[in-house]
């Protein structure tokens, strides 16, 4: 399906689509490319109508839409506000992959979200076991592309990497080292 046809079906059953339809939805336009779709008047009433929404969203449909929003170019303060408020209250409840995911599309999209990266600093160390190495790749990465420290959570993958180097491709590999040297740069 194309983010054109994605976007003419919620043109029509908008209002009766479910939670997980609406993230599909925006996923679906992020990872099919929909960068043109940004201006789409139609794309805009999908992320007013996820932001209004959010709290009907389990976490992999908020980490899914806001992946899409960064994917597509979208940066709407109002869905991007819904999400950073949204996380905190439920971080216990996002899996590694949903939390990743999260971070690396506000990072991607350039929006500031202190809590909602504190809330994310904090519950990482604890659940480091349950993130696989593109996880904390990602994780990092979108600590040090949005420049915010964290040093307990650094820590943590500072001394977890190299328990499980083997597991580490060369770009997360990559990633995980700029983002400890941009965070060293910057210190």
């Amino acid at each position: 399906m194309t983010p054109e046809a994605t976007l003419a079906l919620f043109e029509q059953n908008g209002s009766q689509l479910s939670a997980r339809n609406l993230a599909t939805a925006v996923h679906r336009i992020g990872k099919l490319g929909g960068r043109n779709s940004r201006k789409d008047p139609r794309l805009a009433r999908l992320i007013e109508m996820c932001a209004r929404r959010i709290r009907d969203f389990d976490p992999q449909h908020i980490a899914n839409s806001a992946w899409g929003c960064a994917k597509t170019g979208i940066t709407d303060a109002r869905f991007f506000k819904a999400v950073a408020a949204e996380v905190p209250r439920r971080i216990g409840e996002f899996s590694a992959q949903n939390i990743a995911n999260t971070v690396w599309a506000f990072a991607t999209a350039s929006v500031a979200a202190g809590a909602l990266f504190k809330a994310v600093a904090a519950e990482v160390p604890r659940r480091i076991g349950e993130f696989k190495a593109q996880e904390i790749s990602n994780t990092v990465w979108a600590f040090a592309t949005a420049s915010v420290a964290a040093d307990s959570l650094f820590k943590t993958v500072a001394a977890e990497v190299p328990r499980r180097i083997d597991q580490f491709n060369a770009q997360n590999m990559a990633n995980t080292v700029w983002a400890f040297a941009d965070g060293e740069r910057r210190r």
